[in-house]
């Protein structure tokens, strides 16, 4: 599997949680990821798009557990109306590390790995819930936060499009 994102993202007020999951090498060493920038946008109006980016400090650790998942949280910067429940797009680009001895944080310079971007369309979905678990919980256990956020959003998504019938 390549890079990518969850199709279901959450946000709550100015907070975007992207985040996506993570396979292995064609040597069976997990993904790693040494670095990511990850923007999401959305259409607001004919004038202007809701934006979020990262605004934490460039050589911040990613929160991610290595062959599992990946996940940043973005800050809307765009003075447009904010984010609403609907279609986004989000692209990244990240280098990864497929070195089974740098399954670590390393600062800048110290970084080593190859580069990949992507872009594709997401649903955002309102959840205070999912953004309060990725900003608390993800921190010490990646791959249960990653998991419970998950099904969050998936019975927002079920919930939505049950109403829509």
């Amino acid at each position: 599997m390549g890079p990518q994102f969850s199709q279901l993202l959450a946000f709550h007020g100015s907070t975007v949680i992207a985040m996506g999951p993570l396979g292995e090498a064609d040597t069976k060493v997990p993904d790693y990821v040494e670095q990511i920038h990850a923007w999401i946008y959305q259409e607001v109006d004919l004038a202007a798009d809701a934006v979020a980016v990262p605004t934490g400090p460039v050589d911040a650790a990613v929160l991610q557990r290595a062959g599992d998942c990946w996940m940043v949280p973005l800050e809307s910067i765009s003075s447009a109306q904010g984010f609403k429940t609907g279609r986004a797009f989000a692209v990244a680009i990240a280098m990864f590390s497929n070195d089974a001895k740098r399954q670590e944080f390393h600062p800048i310079p110290d970084k080593k790995g190859h580069v990949i971007w992507w872009g594709h369309p997401v649903q955002l979905l309102e959840s205070r819930e999912a953004v309060e678990l990725a900003q608390g919980e993800y921190k010490s256990d990646p791959a249960t936060a990653f998991a419970a956020i998950t099904g969050i959003l998936e019975a927002l998504w079920e919930d939505r499009q049950a109403a829509s019938q």
